[in-house]
């Protein structure tokens, strides 16, 4: 038994246990709590009152009736009634209480009040949220959670208060769970078995790690067997002794222990917990660290409420508008309270590259150094085995802090994005460890945070919001650092400079400490103690040492490295103006200077606290100090730099999208990347992702194509070929199959004959060139054979050999012929309506120029001829000649079709010999079908021989034959000279035709002439409708 007490002694001495006080904490045998006496007084003013006497019941059903107002005073005048609370027992819990004890009460009379001021004991109440602040360290605190009697507007007495107690009382609510979390409880006065005290107890602990300290209840008689292990799996210890005896044994130990010297600290964080003062009082824009918190003032509520919601829940989110000190809060303000309970903070920053354990880590083996704890934490090469050891030689949780939460969507790939949130998740799913969650983050990146809930539940339900300095926190933030130095302020200076700084009753911690340190110094340089309002004006008040800091420092440089300086800061700023965290080659590579010009300046900057300098193993990295300096820097520089930064800051996450997920530019954003060619300078990362979407995009391929070394263009284009997108994958197989190798070779094979999309397939069968890639085509010769690729590879085949004649000597026979089916087949489709257009010119060409000729030889080898037409019908003479010309027109029509169509279709469906004779089969089928043309005329004539019509075929075979070979023989000399040759050609025919006795005996040797003058025009014009180049 003296184990548990000197045990209890020891946490109570060391401030490790809280009492919580109940309704039946009375020393009076037999008498109902006060509880119950105040409900069975209500209940004599209801009708239907609860006879259990459920004072939360019986309240509400008073309220209901009465009103609150009334329910207040009934309460007052019940209390009044009541006997005096004060007891004895309640002086036996005064004297078992440390000078720093917390009391924790769920009672709302003044009894505690009462015997706290009867023993002398220094105490500070806490009723409601904006009290929290109050809390003193060096004070007992009681802490009464149901409100007080004497402040109506605080009571939580009826069912509906209790139901939104933690809604009513956020900051209350977590001062209590961080009790619970990090403090062991000895309950005083309960009824274990009551269901209200059930239902607080649920509400308290919902969600605390099972790490949370062991609580004592101390109840009068035994429970039954199974409250008592109800109790037992809350992991709280029932000691079964009268309250009275209790308090009187522990009160004795706590006396005699408390009256012996105290021993050294065992705090292993106590260097963190109070370190010494530092050199100076104001930081400037520098942020305030784990050693400035003599001097961090103005937060001392913040600091407060936000330690007690960190410790109550799994995670908080730290959030507030850019500048107001939530780095500072965290280094300056919260590490030392949480060590002086004996947790640790770690602080790190989302960092392209570095997974959060590995940040985490490095600065838990940094505190190691600088903390009394063992070295052999060092040796932990696992941020989880270093948190366990490290808790269980503390005895507290760790609390894990992610600070500039912002490049966590800024900085991160979505990979890393996805590799960190599991991190967390798996830190605070972990039963092996005491953890707490911290995210601080910028206001105007909050929302973003909606997108983790999915993997992080809850996460937006704990937050806290840091605002700037109010009046009074503001003057603290001027004053009280400089008490430790014998500096003064004068008050009316004080007074100005609240008023100055003040936007909308507020003051931004940036420019205040901007203008506190600048009056330091200029206190020192005039060897000074006192800083008056005199001296500021003549310094030229808040604006002009605000606004000429930055100024002044660069104006400070030589004078050919100031546009780099203004260049360096710019790059550190993104366009939506946030400050970048970036490696010295990007920054030099922005600023257009060298690496080591760039560090030069850059360490100068660090020097007057304009940026900070971050050194990892593998890499030199800068940012600036403060995002005030944001505003100043934005004003430097033109409309041109921040559309340059712009694409800057788009490659930068383009290279990581594309090393991590070979991720492409959008087409807006490379049009974008494209307008700042000449102005950007790119790194061979960057060209790699910008040639990679050029090249799926086709949009200026070739210029960025002659930037990049070969090796490097062909790994490029092998990794698009695998693309998810069959367009990139379409457009990436031309300029690869430019490679020639076996591997591309096979490449292109595999993707014709494998691809799911057609359009990647019918692109990749374009690209492969048997003379480059003859591996290709036996690849697919092969594929062919197997019957799950058989059809693919056949169609790659077909678009291959529709292209390459020589292919079809490598096939096999039974292969070729299929191939050869098919290409005739792709062919028609693709120009029959070429084939069909040259028919129709065809029949246009023999309608006007052999219907012309022939119309006017039809017309005079009538019974009357044409000068006797003239002289005696002249009338008649055009519809002689309009009939003549539409017959010859008609019949000749179909000569020129037939051959302008054969001449098509032999071109553009046919190659090797058939190809190259072309001119010569379609002039012998139009001199076959122009023959019966021929025969017409010798009807007309009225012959009976026979001979005479297979003499009229063979002139028409001969007409149409001749004229045809000399508009189409692949003949030297230029359009004109063959159009004339063409036309020398059809009069030549006509003549010997005449001459020869075929055909045409009578006809006038004019009307030969013009015949064959306009044959040989219309032919050349059906014939020649193109420069005579064809394609297939």
């Amino acid at each position: 038994m003296s184990d548990l007490f000197e045990q209890l002694t020891r946490l109570i001495l060391q401030d490790n246990a809280i009492f919580f006080v109940g309704n039946q904490f009375t020393a009076v045998s037999g008498q109902h709590s006060y509880l119950y006496q105040i409900a069975d007084y209500l209940a004599a003013h209801l009708p239907n009152a609860d006879p259990d006497r459920n004072l939360p019941l019986i309240a509400q059903q008073y309220e209901g009736s009465a009103g609150r107002t009334a329910l207040i005073q009934a309460l007052k005048d019940a209390l009044a009634e009541l006997p005096d609370q004060s007891t004895p027992i309640y002086q036996l819990l005064a004297d078992s209480i440390a000078p720093h004890t917390k009391i924790i009460t769920t009672r709302f009379d003044q009894a505690l009040e009462t015997v706290l001021n009867q023993a002398g004991k220094s105490y500070v109440s806490i009723i409601s949220d904006d009290e929290v602040s109050f809390l003193d360290e060096s004070r007992v605190t009681l802490i009464k959670i149901r409100g007080d009697i004497t402040r109506a507007d605080s009571l939580i007495i009826t069912e509906s208060d209790i139901d939104a107690f933690f809604e009513r009382l956020p900051a209350i609510n977590d001062v209590v769970r961080a009790l619970f979390a990090t403090k062991t409880l000895i309950f005083l006065g309960y009824d274990l078995d009551n269901t209200t005290f059930k239902q607080l107890f649920r509400q308290v602990t919902r969600k605390l790690t099972v790490f949370r300290r062991p609580a004592y209840a101390i109840v009068p008689a035994p429970l039954p067997p199974h409250l008592a292990d109800y109790w037992k799996q809350q992991s709280v210890e029932v000691h079964v002794e009268p309250i009275a005896t209790f308090l009187q044994t522990l009160a004795g130990f706590v006396h005699e222990t408390g009256a012996q010297p105290a021993p050294a600290s065992t705090n292993p964080l106590a260097a963190f917990a109070q370190p010494p003062r530092p050199t100076q009082p104001y930081k400037n824009l520098d942020s305030f660290s784990r050693a400035d918190s003599a001097i961090f003032a103005g937060r001392r509520g913040e600091i407060a409420r936000l330690v007690n919601r960190i410790l109550a829940h799994p995670i908080t989110v730290l959030y507030g508008e850019s500048g107001n000190g939530k780095t500072s809060l965290l280094q300056a303000g919260i590490v030392p309270q949480l060590a002086q309970k004996q947790s640790l903070l770690l602080l790190t920053t989302p960092i392209s590259e570095q997974p959060l354990s590995t940040g985490w880590l490095d600065n838990l083996l940094q505190l190691v150094k600088e903390a009394d704890l063992p070295d052999r934490l060092t040796a932990e090469k696992e941020l989880p085995d270093a948190l366990q050891t490290c808790q269980t030689l503390l005895n507290g949780p760790m609390v894990l802090a992610l600070d500039q939460f912002e490049q966590f969507f800024v900085a991160y790939s979505e990979n890393e994005r996805e590799t960190a949130v599991s991190e967390m998740r798996r830190f605070l799913d972990d039963e092996q460890l005491d953890v707490r969650l911290v995210l601080v983050i910028r206001e105007d990146f909050l929302g973003r945070i909606q997108t983790l809930e999915p993997a992080l539940p809850g996460l937006l339900g704990i937050r806290f919001r840091l605002g700037r300095l109010d009046e009074e926190a503001a003057r603290n933030a001027i004053e009280q650092p400089a008490l430790p130095f014998d500096i003064n302020w004068e008050q009316a200076l004080v007074e100005r400079l609240l008023y100055d700084l003040q936007v909308e009753h507020q003051v931004a911690p940036p420019q205040l400490q901007i203008v506190c340190h600048h009056l330091y110094q200029d206190a020192l340089a005039q060897n000074t103690n006192r800083i008056t309002l005199a001296r500021y004006e003549i310094l030229g008040s808040m604006g002009k040492i605000l606004g000429d800091y930055v100024e002044e420092v660069v104006k400070a440089m030589e004078p050919e490295v100031q546009p780099v300086a203004r260049l360096l800061l710019g790059a550190m700023v993104s366009s939506s103006r946030v400050k970048l965290r970036l490696r010295i080659n990007d920054l030099a590579r922005a600023a257009e200077t060298d690496q080591e010009t760039a560090v030069s300046i850059l360490d100068e900057l660090t020097q007057y606290r304009l940026v900070r300098r971050y050194e990892t193993p593998n890499n030199l990295e800068y940012e600036l100090a403060h995002d005030y300096l944001v505003r100043q820097i934005a004003d430097w520089l033109g409309n041109e730099f921040w559309d340059a930064q712009r694409v800057r800051e788009l490659l930068r996450q383009a290279v990581l999208e594309w090393e991590n997920r070979h991720r492409l530019l959008s087409p807006s954003d490379l049009r974008m990347v494209n307008t700042q060619r000449g102005r950007v300078h790119f790194s061979d990362k960057e060209t790699i992702v910008i040639y990679a979407s050029s090249v799926s995009y086709d949009e200026d391929k070739e210029y960025w194509r002659s930037i990049l070394p070969a090796k490097v263009i062909q790994s490029v284009l092998t990794a698009l070929v695998d693309a998810p997108q069959p367009f990139v994958r379409a457009r990436a197989v031309g300029p690869l199959a430019e490679f020639v190798d076996e591997a591309t070779a096979h490449k292109l094979a595999d993707l014709a004959a494998q691809d799911e999309a057609a359009s990647v397939r019918e692109a990749a069968a374009q690209a492969i060139r048997p003379a480059n890639h003859q591996p290709a085509i036996d690849r697919l010769i092969a594929a062919a054979a197997k019957p799950e690729t058989a059809v693919t590879a056949e169609a790659a085949l077909v678009i291959i050999r529709d292209r390459e004649t020589a292919v079809a000597d490598r096939l096999p026979p039974s292969l070729r012929q299929k191939v050869q089916r098919q290409v005739w087949q792709r062919r028609w489709q693709r120009h029959k309506q070429t084939c069909y257009a040259a028919a129709w010119r065809g029949s246009a060409g023999g309608f006007l120029g052999f219907g012309i000729g022939m119309g006017l030889i039809f017309a005079d080898a009538g019974r009357l001829d044409l000068k006797t037409l003239y002289e005696f019908a002249p009338g008649v003479l055009p519809s002689v000649l309009l009939g003549s010309i539409i017959l010859a027109g008609t019949f000749s029509r179909l000569a020129t079709a037939g051959g302008g169509f054969m001449q098509a279709c032999l071109r553009y469906l046919f190659d090797g010999w058939v190809k190259s004779w072309s001119w010569l089969i379609s002039s012998a089928t139009t001199g076959i079908i122009l023959g019966p043309m021929f025969m017409i005329v010798v009807w007309y004539s009225a012959t009976e021989d026979a001979r005479h019509y297979v003499f009229g075929w063979l002139a028409g075979f001969i007409i149409g034959t001749v004229i045809t070979v000399a508009a189409t023989a692949p003949l030297p000399g230029k359009r004109p000279f063959r159009a004339v040759l063409t036309i020398a050609i059809g009069i030549l025919a006509f003549l010997v035709v005449n001459l020869s006795g075929l055909s045409l005996h009578n006809t006038e040797i004019t009307l030969l002439i013009i015949a064959g003058f306009t044959t040989g025009i219309g032919f050349f014009w059906t014939f020649n409708h193109s420069s005579g180049r064809f394609h297939t």
